[in-house]
């Protein structure tokens, strides 16, 4: 089966049944010859740090919500399988469920840290507060370095600024950084571009998370707005909420592959994604496995669709 029509059949398939089916077992209905095992997930380089990472990540949140949050052992599963199929990045924070998240995560990557990048993230903005979260997440992932520790929900310029306060806790991740407890420093956020605008001009991070979409470009956009000056400082970039926390999906803004072919095909370095279920992990697989870049004539289509869809009905989490 030629490549567009494999993948218009894949696309009907899925979607069809939006986020409960077992994409492995659609795709090869759909296409036989076409073996999934065989083909890796694409990488790409993580901004200036020269690390490669796959355009999937596994978000830590979902594995302790969800039906994951009564059964450990799916949990377990859903991290086993992400390294199975080669994904790299695995993304956490210290807020996640209590710490369950991150205590999941930990156990589940005991023998497999050094084939993984893992990310973790403090709330905090003071020093002392946010070395004691490093500590415990340090302590709960049962590693001795995290390889990305990221400054969690900047909300405000004001909230960015706290950060570089005296006694804030850049100074916390500065002599981390030294201690060689953590090795690259990023920011996240999802609730109003300037504060992004804000934090980066008080420091030259690494990586910096944010809210990417079919939506996002309507209203107060990060693609417009951030994105930009992360290409042109060369800074990593971390897609998250690429279904607006599932409103795109429950909304019926647009099909789920396709909105996530449309991150892909913008300049990020990894789409995070929350998983609950090993089937919503097996999608997310396929999809990247089978991502191509969409051209500025679908892009423009696909931007004529979702204007209607524009505000925080579909994106509750911007101010």
């Amino acid at each position: 089966m030629k490549r567009r029509r494999f993948l218009k059949v894949v696309t009907g398939s899925v979607v069809g049944t939006q986020l409960g089916v077992d994409v492995t077992q659609s795709l090869q209905a759909a296409a036989p010859e076409i073996d999934l095992s065989n083909l890796e997930i694409p990488k790409r380089q993580l901004g200036k740090t020269g690390e490669m990472v796959t355009i999937i990540g596994l978000g830590g949140a979902h594995i302790s919500m969800g039906p994951a949050s009564k059964d450990e052992s799916m949990a377990l599963q859903i991290v086993h399988r992400a390294i199975e199929h080669g994904i790299n990045f695995f993304d956490n924070a210290h807020s996640y469920s209590d710490g369950r998240s991150e205590t999941l995560m930990g156990k589940a990557l005991k023998g497999h840290r050094e084939k993984i990048f893992l990310m973790t993230k403090s709330d905090k903005r003071d020093a002392k507060a946010a070395q004691a979260e490093l500590d415990l997440s340090l302590k709960r992932l049962d590693t001795d370095y995290l390889d990305l520790w990221q400054f969690h929900n900047i909300t405000s310029v004001e909230n960015a600024e706290q950060i570089f306060a005296k006694d804030g806790a850049m100074e916390v991740a500065l002599k981390a950084r030294e201690a060689g407890k953590i090795r690259y420093i990023g920011i996240t956020g999802h609730r109003d571009p300037a504060a992004h605008l804000r934090a980066l001009e008080l420091y030259d991070f690494d990586t910096v998370q944010m809210p990417l979409n079919v939506v996002d470009c309507h209203y107060l956009s990060f693609e417009k707005q951030v994105l930009p000056q992360l290409v042109e400082k060369d800074i990593a970039v971390l897609a998250m909420k690429s279904l607006a926390m599932g409103a795109i999906v429950k909304q019926k803004v647009f099909r789920v592959e396709d909105a996530l072919r449309y991150v892909w095909s913008l300049p990020v370095s990894v789409l995070i994604s929350g998983c609950d279920r090993p089937e919503v992990l097996d999608q997310n697989i396929a999809s990247a496995k089978m991502f191509h870049p969409i051209s500025e004539a679908e892009k423009a289509n696909i931007l004529s669709q979702t204007g209607p869809h524009k505000g925080t009905d579909v994106e509750g989490y911007k101010r």
